[in-house]
């Protein structure tokens, strides 16, 4: 019997992020897209957290296979997912439930639970990394002033 893929996605997107657009073009696009990847990383990266707080009471073995993963995305557009891996294929047994078992779900509420500050929790890890890339720009500046 050949092995079957079960995918479940949900997805969130952040408007009125106008500003945000502005230092993609004014400041370095290069520099901007880098900081935006990271600062989607580090989301994906607290939404994993969650997951496995949310998780870790039940089974250690599926918290530990809850993982973010950066996924190749358009240059405008970073895209980093929260997988739940192959070590725990019940993962989704376990959120949406079976015909013998209730469901346990973990995914959606803990989607629901960062859903209302993500666009905050984005603008503080966007600002924090900008603040630090445009602090080394400076550096690299004064540095080649001195030259």
């Amino acid at each position: 019997m050949a092995a079957r893929r079960i995918a479940f996605q949900t997805s969130m997107e952040l408007t009125g992020m106008e500003e945000l657009g502005e230092q993609f073009t004014t400041n370095g696009p290069r520099e901007a897209r880098n900081i935006a990847r990271a600062a989607v990383h580090a989301l994906a990266g607290r939404a994993r957290d969650v997951l496995k707080r949310r998780v870790a009471k039940r089974s250690k073995a599926l918290a530990k296979s809850i993982k973010a993963v950066r996924r190749r995305g358009k240059p405008d557009f970073p895209i980093s997912e929260v997988r739940v891996g192959h070590d725990a294929p019940y993962g989704l047994m376990l959120e949406f439930g079976t015909s013998d078992t209730r469901a346990q779900p973990y995914i959606v509420p803990g989607v629901e639970e960062l859903r209302p500050q993500m666009a905050q929790h984005y603008r503080d890890e966007f600002g924090a990394k900008y603040e630090k890339a445009m602090a080394r720009k400076a550096k690299a500046a004064a540095k080649a002033q001195k030259l």
